[in-house]
């Protein structure tokens, strides 16, 4: 009994806890994450209204079971070309 409960609490003792993310948008999440790179505007510039935007993943943590759930591309429709032109 004795090694029994010695082995369990080996095991226990040697486990990691797992962390996870959900790296792409999920509704009720605050924001859609975008980096405006200059290869962006230029697509930008080259669209038309919807507009589409990918999502930024920012941080990757190595080690950490990453979900890729959500959406991974906003159409934003609320742009126009004089804005697109102002980012510049």
């Amino acid at each position: 009994m004795i090694r029994l409960a010695f082995g369990l609490l080996a095991l226990l003792w040697m486990t990691t806890p797992a962390m996870a993310t959900n790296s792409y948008f999920l509704p009720g999440d605050a924001f859609f994450h975008v980096t405006l790179t200059a290869e962006m505007l230029k697509n930008l510039e080259e669209q038309s209204a919807p507009y589409v935007v990918d999502y930024s993943l920012q941080d990757t943590y190595p080690f950490v079971f990453c979900g890729y759930a959500g959406y991974r591309r906003a159409e934003v429709a609320g742009l126009n070309k004089a804005f697109v032109a102002n980012l510049k």
